[in-house]
């Protein structure tokens, strides 16, 4: 994922990869920091504010996207990606 000027920059990294793979309901319990550190909603769900730091944070992870628009399978080399086409009638 990088190198990190401290063990906590390395650990908010993890914890943003974990959120973007796997939500953040899979996350709790699972991270370096509280989970509300990377999730608005936790905030929002009890009447707080959300910080400047969590908008920032939320903002750089990008959703899960349990394979819509993913191709889970890799590549091969030599051979291509197949491709799904959808059309509306």
């Amino acid at each position: 994922m990088g190198y990190f000027d401290t063990p906590e920059e390395a650990g908010r990294a993890y914890d943003m990869k974990l959120v973007e793979l796997h939500g953040d309901d899979a996350a709790i319990g699972k991270t370096n920091f509280g989970i509300e550190d990377y999730v608005p909603a936790h905030h929002t769900a009890a009447g707080r504010e959300v910080p400047p730091d969590v908008q920032q944070r939320s903002a750089e992870i990008q959703p899960p996207d349990f394979g819509m628009g993913r191709n889970l399978l890799p590549k091969m080399p030599g051979q291509p990606h197949a491709q799904l086409l959808l059309t509306s009638s």
